[in-house]
């Protein structure tokens, strides 16, 4: 169940937020080795809350990565790489950008997009479930896995405080029957004015006739 809104009253914190309102609770105003993970939405800077406590986050062993890996030459990302000869299930038959196998991925993928270009965290609830962690990467790194109101909750607090420009898909693939690849290019404005890119990447997980979002990566556009 996503928490209702409270009021920031640590100033370090405040500037993160608008009005001064948020419902993540959990987040902390500074990195401290061993305390503290990066949000999932840590690589868009200044722009959104970055530290959440380690307690509240599980670090699970993650046997099957499905998110892809960032392609970056030197210290400017290029978005994801093709996952296509990484999977031996993955054919053409299985990669398309307009069809899936399955209507319910690509509806998921669809109520994605419209949330974040609409600001409506309602329709994120669609695309997760209360019994289900959500796993979160740093380029190609796994660090945790959140409960999904907690990661609901952060993203309503970055869809608040990220001014966001584009919220582009890049590409939607089914490399098999058991999961969905979407990987978009979400351009924002810096706490500067300056247009940056940061590349994410969802995985999602058929439940029922549902598809979940099970793991989610994102990438500076450069380092």
């Amino acid at each position: 169940m996503l928490r209702p809104a409270y009021l920031v009253d640590r100033p370090p914190l405040r500037r993160y937020v608008r009005d001064r309102v948020a419902y993540y609770p959990y987040y902390s105003p500074t990195f401290v080795l061993n305390v503290v993970f990066f949000s999932p939405y840590g690589a868009f800077g200044d722009c959104a809350l970055r530290w959440v406590h380690r307690e509240r986050c599980c670090v699970e062993s993650q046997p099957i990565v499905y998110v892809d890996t960032p392609v970056y030459n030197g210290h400017r990302c290029r978005g994801w790489r093709s996952a296509s000869r990484a999977y031996y299930l993955a054919s053409s038959e299985y990669t398309t950008r307009r069809r899936l196998y399955d209507a319910g991925a690509w509806l998921a993928v669809r109520r994605i997009e419209h949330a974040w270009r609409a600001g409506d965290i309602s329709t994120l609830t669609h695309c997760t479930d209360p019994g289900v962690r959500i796993a979160v990467y740093d380029r190609a790194r796994y660090t945790y896995s959140l409960p999904c109101d907690d990661y609901l909750d952060m993203t309503r607090d970055a869809m608040r405080s990220i001014v966001t420009v584009g919220f582009d898909l890049s590409e939607v693939r089914m490399p098999s029957r058991d999961y969905c690849m979407a990987s978009v290019r979400h351009r924002y404005r810096d706490d500067r004015g300056a247009q940056r890119t940061t590349y994410v990447s969802f995985a999602l997980r058929p439940r029922g006739d549902d598809w979940l979002i099970a793991q989610v990566r994102t990438a500076l556009d450069h380092i």
